[in-house]
């Protein structure tokens, strides 16, 4: 009885959007990305 019980609650699945690791999964690089591009805007703007 324990075992199944075990196995019920690993098959259950969660909308990614309510898993955290997901938002890191996504977030990390998007926050790259945006860092990158204003990085180069910046860059763009002190060039002579």
């Amino acid at each position: 009885m324990k075992n199944q019980n075990a196995i019920e609650l690993q098959t259950t699945s969660v909308v990614w959007w309510k898993e955290p690791m997901m938002w890191m999964v996504v977030g990390l690089p998007a926050s790259v990305v945006l860092a990158g591009i204003a990085t180069f805007i910046l860059a763009c703007q002190s060039a002579p």
